[in-house]
């Protein structure tokens, strides 16, 4: 292995990772087809927010990662589909996608834990659909 290739794959495991955004699940803030920086090391002095955008190991096939809003933190309380309401529990998070409509998150598949937290979104680098490139999503904050 080169060094270069050695530093950047450093870089990946433990500092940066890029992310490219394959459904409309979060939007209007993050589009399909946007390809995100991620900050792996965002939360190692501090807990996720509620309001956070974060990417985490999807909880029914852990070789996925999802993108979604923070909604509730441990010891909230949240209301469920049937009405009923229930705490998160202690070392998870409950997330949700900005389009609720078209998104897959903690309403099926129940609370993630905080040591699946890949890191937070920070920016757009890219993006494009199909009328092209997109070019004023380009340097778009998501954090």
């Amino acid at each position: 292995m080169r060094i270069d290739s050695a530093v950047f794959e450093y870089g990946k495991a433990n500092y940066l990772e890029a992310c490219k955004i394959p459904t409309k699940s979060m939007e209007p803030a993050v589009l399909n087809g946007d390809r995100i920086l991620v900050a792996k090391t965002a939360y190692n002095r501090m807990a996720p927010k509620k309001g956070d955008i974060i990417v985490f190991v999807y909880p029914d096939d852990r070789s996925k990662r999802f993108i979604k809003r923070v909604e509730a933190l441990p010891g909230d309380a949240i209301t469920l589909a049937d009405g009923t309401r229930q705490k998160v529990p202690h070392g998870s998070i409950y997330v949700i996608g900005d389009n609720r409509e078209n998104s897959i998150d903690s309403r099926q598949f129940g609370f993630v834990p905080l040591k699946d937290v890949i890191g937070k979104a920070r920016v757009v680098y890219y993006s494009s659909g199909e009328s092209g490139i997109r070019w004023g999503r380009i340097g778009t904050s998501l954090s």
